[in-house]
């Protein structure tokens, strides 16, 4: 046997660790920490062994303990001595994956997300974007979360393969080829897009983002008619998404009746009128039903809530111009060029040069 292998400087790795891990386990490690710290030395590889798969254990107990109170930074602090220490358990990289997740480290979770799938039993052909030839719905679940994480990471590429192996791993499963869907869409790949789309409503037809993400796309190809057919099944499914309710209000202008758009767009938790795509929309609605004065006036006080956001200030000022307000559309464009917003100075030498 070879002493380099199980004799002192083994015995060492894992009683340097079990330090570490006392230091950071502050929640739910106690008892277990103390243990480690007044056990023996292992004398035998079966000892060193099973100390290792203890001080493992150990870890990603207290790590979940402090995932649950929503500390992943401490999670992370400890899992990433794990992986240092077994960078071979696929538990520990799901594990810190997840943990970094927590703390949106989406391109740090990457590598560890593929760690695991690359130490997936099943994974040795779905490591990479090849067509694995088994199925695999756990496999397939964590294709599916690296995918995820791939696409908040920006990385569109990836995420695509992922989702694409997550597909092939469990075809019936109807979240995948959604997700997909979006990715494609991101891509520009509309016709893929909807292609993914329909397989998904065929495996679920009650599945309200596939039939509501395929009204987007018919309303972005001017298709009005099945835009609303399928935005009706996904508002059945699910009434009180406001995503669904955005869209129908885009559908609503843009079939030339901004008024029963402005009444549902209105209806929407202030919080999200707030966000500047929607009160854009309310804007064009209010446009088209000739109240430029009332988009004006949901520009000034969305400014007064938020002083910081010089655009609303700006937008404020043009939508009083086109209502022939020129004193408050000036005072708006005042506002927004002082605090920088550089299109408000040219709006404010126009109106300059025509008082």
């Amino acid at each position: 046997m070879d002493p380099s292998t199980h004799g002192p400087s083994s015995r060492r790795g894992s009683l340097i660790l079990i330090g570490v891990l006392s230091g950071v386990l502050l929640v739910g490690g106690g008892f277990v920490v103390r243990t480690l710290l007044t056990a023996k030395t292992p004398n035998t590889p079966a000892a060193a062994a099973r100390d290792t798969v203890t001080v493992i254990e150990t870890g990603l107990a207290s790590a979940a303990e402090y995932q649950r109170s929503g500390k992943f930074a401490e999670a992370s602090t400890i899992l990433s001595k794990l992986a240092e220490q077994a960078p071979t358990d696929r538990a520990v990289r799901l594990a810190y994956a997840q943990a970094l997740l927590g703390q949106k480290r989406y391109e740090e979770a990457l590598p560890q997300f593929d760690a695991a799938i690359a130490l997936s039993s099943s994974a040795a052909n779905s490591t990479t974007a090849t067509t694995p030839q088994t199925r695999d719905p756990v496999l397939a679940q964590l294709h599916f979360e690296a995918g995820t994480c791939a696409n908040a990471a920006g990385q569109i590429d990836k995420a695509r393969e992922h989702y694409q192996t997550a597909q092939a791993l469990d075809p019936s499963e109807p979240r995948y080829p959604v997700f997909l869907a979006m990715i494609q869409i991101r891509a520009g790949d509309d016709v893929a897009a909807m292609a993914s789309l329909v397989r998904s409503i065929k495996l679920n037809p009650d599945l309200a983002e596939a039939w509501g993400t395929m009204a987007e796309l018919e309303l972005k190809s001017n298709r009005l008619a099945l835009a609303q057919q399928h935005l009706e099944k996904a508002l059945k499914l699910q009434p009180e998404v406001s995503r669904w309710r955005i869209v129908e209000a885009r559908i609503l202008n843009r079939q030339g009746d901004p008024e029963r758009a402005a009444t549902i767009l209105q209806a929407l938790p202030p919080g999200e009128l707030a966000a500047k795509p929607i009160m854009g929309l309310l804007a064009e609605s209010f446009g088209m039903m000739k109240k430029p004065g009332d988009a004006a006036m949901m520009y000034e006080r969305a400014y007064a809530q938020t002083p910081n956001e010089p655009e609303l200030a700006y937008l404020a000022a043009t939508w009083y111009q086109r209502a022939g307000h020129p004193a408050k559309a000036r005072a708006h464009a005042m506002t927004a060029s002082t605090l920088g917003y550089a299109p408000a100075k040219e709006l404010l030498a126009g109106l300059d040069a025509n008082p």
